[in-house]
C-alpha cells in the first residue's frame, strides 16, 4: 500500500474505486454480524414454529380434543427439561416475542369487537369467569411460590 493514503479509496486508470482490504473488513464486519444475528433469530423463530406445528399435527392425528398450541408448548417444555434442546437455543427469539407480546392480543381484541352482541348479552358471565379464573391462577401461583421457597428441611435447634 502506498504510504499516506491508508484508509482512502484508490482509483484505477479505468475509474474503478478500489478499497484497501483492511477498510473492507472494518466496514463489512458489522453488516455481516447483523446479518448473522438476523439469520439466527429467524432460525430460532422457525424452530419454535416447527415445534408448534408438531403439536398441531399430533393433536390432529390423534383426534384429541386438546389445543395443538398447548401440545406444542408441552413438547417444548419436555425438550427443555430433558436437555435435548438447550435453553440458550431459543433465548433471543423468546425475548423478542415476549417484548412484543401485546401485539399478539390485537387479533383477539378485534375478534371481540365483531362479537359485540354476545359480549353485551353474556358480558356479566364472561366477566365472572375471567375474575374467578384470575383469582384461582393467582392463588395457585402464590401457593406454588411459597411451597418452592420453603427450606427443604425444617430442623429445630
Amino acid at each position: 500500500m502506498t504510504p499516506g493514503i491508508e484508509g482512502a479509496a484508490l482509483t484505477t486508470p479505468a475509474g474503478i474505486a478500489v478499497v484497501p482490504r483492511n477498510d473492507f473488513r472494518a466496514t463489512a464486519a458489522p453488516v455481516l454480524l447483523a446479518a448473522k444475528r438476523a439469520a439466527l433469530l429467524v432460525a430460532e423463530v422457525a424452530g419454535l414454529w416447527a415445534i408448534n406445528e408438531a403439536g398441531q399435527f399430533i393433536v390432529s392425528r390423534l383426534h384429541v380434543h386438546f389445543p395443538g398450541n398447548v401440545a406444542g408448548m408441552l413438547i417444548l417444555l419436555a425438550l427443555l427439561c430433558t436437555g435435548v434442546v438447550p435453553e440458550r437455543l431459543f433465548e433471543r427469539s423468546s425475548s423478542l416475542l415476549a417484548r412484543h407480546l401485546p401485539f399478539f392480543f390485537v387479533p383477539i381484541a378485534v375478534g371481540l369487537m365483531t362479537l359485540g352482541s354476545t359480549v353485551v348479552s353474556k358480558g356479566i358471565w364472561l366477566l365472572l369467569v375471567l375474575v374467578a379464573s384470575a383469582a384461582v391462577g393467582l392463588c395457585l401461583a402464590g401457593w406454588l411460590a411459597q411451597a418452592l421457597a420453603r427450606p427443604a428441611s425444617k430442623e429445630q435447634p
